[in-house]
């Protein structure tokens, strides 16, 4: 008699931070797996360090990087800090890469700019960071991209 094995896979549920009602429920909005997971990664790295109230470790400062000549040394730094942040801040995943790019430059910001309204402008120190990732327990990889201005974080 042979017995067959599962894992079960985490289940994640977080609420948007939208605050809008659902449709269906009236209840405030939730956000499941891979897009509560996506949610987390972008607010992690936007919300500034000392930020969240009685967390002070929480959060990056990427902000202070976009302020800098832009040059690949200061893409550097905001790949570094970006994998530090969620690396620190998001336990539920596992960094594989991330990629930061003048938005509007070249491969990685064209690819997250097509999926952006063609009327939208980005002006300078305007960066497109790509991240790709695992969640711990599945065995599918995602990625997740945003886009980062100096106001977006200060």
């Amino acid at each position: 008699m042979s017995e067959k094995l599962s894992k079960r896979i985490s289940e994640f549920t977080d609420i948007s931070l939208a605050f809008q009602a659902n449709p269906v429920t009236g209840d405030i909005t939730t956000l499941k797996n891979d897009r509560a997971i996506r949610n987390a990664l972008k607010n992690c790295v936007m919300i500034a360090a000392k930020e969240k109230a009685f967390n002070p470790t929480y959060g990056s400062v990427i902000g202070n990087s976009l302020f800098e000549m832009d040059d690949a040394f200061s893409l550097g730094e905001i790949e570094i800090e970006v994998t530090r942040t969620i690396e620190y801040n998001e336990p539920r995943v596992q960094v594989i890469s991330v990629k930061a790019d003048r938005a509007g430059d070249s491969q990685t910001s064209s690819k997250i700019t097509m999926n952006r309204s063609k009327d939208k402008t980005y002006y300078s120190n305007t960066i497109a960071v790509l991240v790709t990732y695992e969640i711990v327990g599945y065995q599918e990889v995602f990625n997740t991209e945003f886009i980062l201005t100096p106001s977006s974080t200060l």
